[in-house]
């Protein structure tokens, strides 16, 4: 495979045996367009699914953003669910694109469910033509106590009916892995930028859950923005916090309130609940970046 780095304003292969690649260019309205570094650049930003139309192949940067999944339904006896993990992120420069229309697809976030002892859904993937990230883990509960793998893992269940679940696990470079489970803490699920933190560790040491992991920034727009938190698992005493970037906190366990939803278009997992609603998991987001 060849590597290519921008010279200038232009791709070059440094790794031989195949010619220069120019810049990819669409025809589509572009969603705004800036200078830096003496470069000039466009680029379209989706928030649901559509399409790039290019009339010159070549290589442009992407930023791929997965849903995240739902956190994790406890029940009258389970006070410890975990967070949900965050859609995993696809950042590259130097992805080709050919002549003609390439579908885009943005995956929802996993719906987080009212029934009780009910695990988190996974979110749903995100691509531009052949380039995906994969969908959000989802956050465990008493009957499933290991974490969802994902994009980011979901976080374990830490109630002790099953024993103490541990976090799930990550796609490499797309994630982390979600939290593990402590005594009466579950995990919080894993964001893009790190893992999520284990349940029962903070403060006293116990029924404390986990905050989710915190998300990655990208400037792809030129505006840097932080995205793909985990959600936070539920404690029996305290609820974890909403990795930076969206994630939705988790509750107390004896709470009547639900679980945080994950912020739209963040790919964000969402906080887990005790009895109530869990929290959804955020939907995803393509960017798509040419040289002009």
């Amino acid at each position: 495979m060849a590597i290519y780095a921008r010279d200038a304003g232009v791709w070059k292969s440094v790794s031989g045996g195949e010619s220069t690649v120019g810049n990819a260019n669409f025809t589509d309205t572009p969603t705004g367009t800036y200078s830096s570094g003496g470069v000039d650049y466009k680029y379209l930003t989706f928030t649901g699914t559509g399409s790039v139309t290019f009339d010159k192949a070549g290589i442009a940067d992407i930023m791929v953003i997965s849903g995240g999944a739902s956190g994790a339904t406890g029940n009258s006896t389970n006070h410890a669910p975990g967070g949900g993990g965050a859609g995993g992120v696809l950042n590259l420069s130097g992805a080709y694109f050919d002549l003609g229309s390439t579908l885009v697809q943005v995956g929802a976030g996993g719906a987080g469910s009212g029934t009780s002892n009910q695990a988190g859904r996974i979110g749903s993937y995100s691509s531009i033509g052949n380039y995906y990230s994969v969908g959000g883990g989802a956050g465990a509960t008493y009957s499933e106590i290991d974490g969802g793998d994902g994009g980011s893992g979901g976080g374990a269940d830490g109630s002790g009916a099953y024993g103490i679940g541990v976090g799930g696990t990550a796609v490499v470079g797309q994630g982390n892995n979600g939290g593990d489970a402590g005594s009466n803490g579950a995990g919080g699920g894993g964001g893009a930028g790190s893992v999520g933190e284990t349940g029962g560790t903070a403060g006293a040491g116990s029924g404390f859950g986990g905050d989710g992991g915190d998300g990655l920034s990208n400037s792809l727009d030129n505006t840097p923005t932080v995205r793909a938190g985990g959600g936070g698992g539920v404690g029996s005493s305290t609820g974890g916090a909403g990795g930076t970037g969206g994630g939705g906190a988790g509750t107390n366990g004896y709470t009547t309130s639900g679980g945080g939803n994950g912020t739209a278009n963040t790919g964000s997992g969402g906080g887990g609940a005790g009895n109530v609603t869990a929290g959804n998991g955020g939907s995803g987001i393509v960017i798509i970046r040419v040289v002009v």
